[in-house]
């Protein structure tokens, strides 16, 4: 079941989104540069706080599944932005992905987006074929982005 995050879940979304880091990105990110989950724990307690954004979980009786962020877009022309989604990697395959995908774009289109874009690591082949299956199309040239970790490719799409 999807339902709304809540405060309660941050300490397993933030165990759930190193785990899926450190499985999805062993090619792409330095081993000592992988976020541990206290730096995730902070990132969502802040984003929970500030209200811009909306955070979805997949709930498999109490156990997090997955999640997806979505939101307005720091790009210029108020687009919606998937801002994060991760599946626990034992959960992967399964749909879990697929299914919380649809919801934030259900969400975007809800809150007025006709478009949206996300921002995925350029070496990350699965994450991309995972997008481009769906319908996001990548756009520019990969960017290195202060603070990343590797280099990021912008995709978009119309919702």
């Amino acid at each position: 079941m999807i339902r709304a995050a809540t405060v309660a879940d941050v300490p397993q979304v933030a165990r759930l989104q190193a785990r899926a880091w450190r499985r999805a990105y062993a090619d792409v990110v330095d081993p000592d540069a992988m976020p541990e989950p206290s730096l995730f724990e902070e990132r969502w307690r802040t984003r929970m706080a500030d209200g811009e954004r909306e955070a979805w979980v997949f709930d498999q009786d109490g156990i997090v599944a997955g999640f997806v962020m979505v939101g307005p877009s720091g790009v210029p022309g108020g687009e919606g932005e998937l801002h994060a989604l991760y599946v626990d990697p034992a959960a992967q395959g399964a749909g879990v992905g697929s299914a919380l995908l649809d919801h934030g774009e259900d969400r975007l289109r809800a809150a007025g987006h006709t478009r949206a874009g996300l921002w995925v690591f350029d070496a990350n082949a699965h994450g991309r074929e995972f997008y481009e299956r769906r319908g996001w199309v990548a756009v520019g040239e990969p960017v290195r982005h202060e603070g990343w970790a590797a280099p990021g490719l912008r995709y978009e799409r119309d919702l």
